[in-house]
């Protein structure tokens, strides 16, 4: 496949004609929509790396996993931000940088970031039954050496399977009239399809049966020993129940999230690898048609989803990820008021230059106009330093006010001396 990229056409020049009224959604798609779910997606992933990061669960390969797939996706955020940008003509495609970037880089970079993401979701899997049949061995896992073993191996496996990716495409030009051609190679292609094919499909397969096995597990194991957790007075076993159990939801709350926004990603996937397989003319003519842009379009969103959803669902799911997520946002909007509240009184408190040199009696070239503003603005002043003490003093935690109050008060062992009256 032949892609031509024309200064001075309008959109891209493909073997198939698309649809103006998919062009149309395409064009919305990309400026509006997905820019819209990178920014939420970013802002929530910046949210769950300081929630994961204050954590308190003791099994801290979970939490290894949990920030490395954070990471992963930020870092993913980034790279999809510059397509975004490129499709949406926000810059300019005729350079001849972007284009060798498009060619060579960036299918690249987004395919291995992505699928090590799926790489980490599996070992997320992977690690909560390993929790759910030995819970002891987890608890006290306390070491975070295999955890970033694991992590390594996944961008290293990526990295290297994914390698025939950035010979996939050849920019021959600029050609006389400035424009660009990117030929597609054939084998190099099928070989991409068939690892995003295994990539996508493989694992969520995997991922799947590992969570309905862990579902299983985890309701078998609760209907067995129901009385026996109700009466665990022991403090490991209190841990067992509060922490472990808490980090396994959040595992399965992330991987449900993967399962749901890479479903309609791997089904595309499996289609175009079955085309490029059996070569059927049909099957290739309605991917290239209205039936593969929609499938492309709609596999697009739910993969950016998934950078949302990925936070929406602990948050829902365990009331201890709600509870420190709530704690973090309480904790940063005290911040941005006492920020708020420092400006308004540093300004309040600088006086006008106008003023300062003005004695307190009238000057010999004042009027009485001058003396009232004069007294209007000292007026102003006193009122606003008045409101900044008010506010200042109700800002206090009730312990300090109540310490303030002591110190004011007389002191216990001097109680005031009254005139004493003798009896007759």
């Amino acid at each position: 496949m032949v892609e031509c990229y024309n200064r001075n056409a309008s959109a891209i020049v493909n073997s198939s004609q698309i649809d103006l009224s998919l062009a149309q959604i395409d064009d919305v798609l990309n400026r509006f929509v997905l820019p819209a779910e990178l920014l939420a997606g970013f802002v929530l992933q910046l949210l769950n790396l300081w929630v994961l990061q204050g954590s308190k669960i003791r099994s801290s390969t979970y939490t290894v996993y949990l920030r490395g797939l954070s990471v992963t996706y930020l870092i993913t955020i980034l790279f999809t931000a510059t397509s975004i940008l490129r499709k949406a003509k926000l810059v300019d495609p005729h350079i001849y940088l972007v284009m060798l970037y498009h060619a060579h880089f960036e299918r690249y970079f987004q395919n291995a970031l992505l699928f090590s993401g799926n790489l980490i979701v599996a070992a997320l899997a992977a690690e909560s039954l390993r929790g759910m049949l030995s819970p002891f061995s987890s608890l006290h896992a306390t070491s975070n050496l295999r955890g970033m073993i694991i992590l390594a191996l996944c961008y290293s496996i990526t990295l290297v399977v994914l390698s025939p990716v950035p010979f996939i495409g050849r920019v021959e030009g600029p050609l006389d009239d400035g424009s660009f051609c990117i030929e597609r190679m054939q084998l190099l292609s099928t070989v991409r399809y068939a690892i995003a094919g295994v990539f996508e499909v493989a694992l969520l397969l995997i991922i799947l049966v590992l969570n309905a096995f862990l579902f299983v597990e985890y309701r078998r194991i609760v209907r067995r020993h129901r009385r026996g957790v109700l009466e665990m007075t022991m403090s490991t076993c209190r841990s067992l129940t509060s922490n472990g159990r808490k980090a396994i939801l959040i595992c399965l709350a992330s991987v449900t999230a993967y399962s749901i926004s890479n479903m309609p990603s791997a089904f595309k996937e499996a289609l175009y690898l079955i085309r490029e397989l059996t070569g059927d003319e049909r099957l290739k003519q309605l991917l290239d048609g209205v039936v593969g842009t929609v499938l492309r379009q709609l596999a697009n969103v739910a993969l950016l989803f998934n950078f949302s959803l990925s936070v929406l669902i602990p948050y829902f799911m365990s009331a201890q990820y709600k509870n420190r997520v709530n704690r973090c946002l309480r904790r940063l909007r005290r911040r941005l008021l006492s920020l708020e509240s420092d400006k308004v009184l540093d300004k309040s408190l600088v006086p006008r230059p106008s003023m300062t040199a003005r004695p307190s009696g009238q000057l010999s070239g004042a009027t009485p106009v001058d003396e009232r503003e004069a007294v209007d603005w000292s007026l102003s002043l006193l009122v606003t330093i008045e409101t900044d003490v008010v506010s200042a003093t109700s800002l206090l935690t009730p312990t300090t006010r109540l310490r303030r109050m002591q110190e004011a008060a007389p002191p216990i062992g001097n109680p005031i001396s009254l005139p004493l009256t003798r009896r007759n």
